[in-house]
């Protein structure tokens, strides 16, 4: 493979970084959704995109963008999204939602992460559960400990997300889970979610928490180079 799965912030949308920017955030994230990265939500999806990504995201979950027999199967889904990537010298990031699961427990007895063979990374959407860093630190570990039995090489990221659907969601509120499991994982997936057809119900892009976040995190940090 010629490409190296090296992530450390992965954001959602160009709006948002442009956000980060006018905040004078200038924490260029080590992969782009959109640019470096694509995500798909199903197998025919993978198919049908052109070549030419760093990775694939095999965001698998429980809406109408993943079919249904997919949604009861996440684990072949994801090594058949996978397969496809590594056939076109792409990684394959592996991120099966929550909700599928209807819960941790549920998503940690679902043998979910056994799909971890075939994948490059693994992204925990715990972002249900970063107001509660306790919680939030108990489930991302607990998958992670799952996945490296699978698969040892497997990068580990964490979801993080500024969107009001979970609950107030504030700077210091995402501090916490940010640094609940800060030195566990290889990366984050920052996600500044805005309306549109893949969230109906979210609100304007908010970025302020993320800001807060990532200038707490790097405060020595005055130009626009990766962390």
């Amino acid at each position: 493979m010629s490409v190296v799965l090296v992530i450390k912030w992965m954001m959602i949308t160009t709006s948002a970084l442009a956000q980060l920017s006018a905040a004078h955030t200038y924490v260029t994230p080590s992969w782009q959704i959109g640019r470096d990265t694509r995500t798909v939500n199903s197998v025919a999806e993978a198919l049908a995109l052109p070549s030419g990504y760093k990775a694939i995201v095999a965001d698998v979950e429980r809406w109408k963008f993943t079919p249904r027999d997919e949604q009861a199967n996440p684990a072949l889904a994801i090594m058949q999204i996978c397969a496809i990537a590594h056939a076109r010298n792409e990684r394959c990031i592996a991120a099966p939602g929550l909700d599928l699961f209807r819960g941790p427990s549920g998503y940690l007895a679902s043998g979910v992460t056994q799909a971890a063979w075939s994948a490059d990374g693994w992204e925990v959407q715990a972002q249900t559960l970063e107001l509660h860093p306790a919680k939030y630190r108990a489930f991302v570990l607990a998958v992670k400990a799952q996945v490296h039995r699978v698969q040892p090489h497997v990068k580990i990221i964490a979801g993080l997300t500024t969107s009001d659907r979970i609950g107030h969601v504030t700077g210091l509120k995402l501090w916490h889970a940010y640094a609940s499991v800060r030195y566990h994982v290889a990366g984050f997936w920052g996600n500044v979610p805005k309306h549109g057809p893949k969230c109906p119900t979210c609100g304007a892009v908010n970025p302020g928490p993320l800001v807060y976040v990532l200038r707490r995190a790097y405060p020595n940090q005055t130009g626009p180079s990766a962390p």
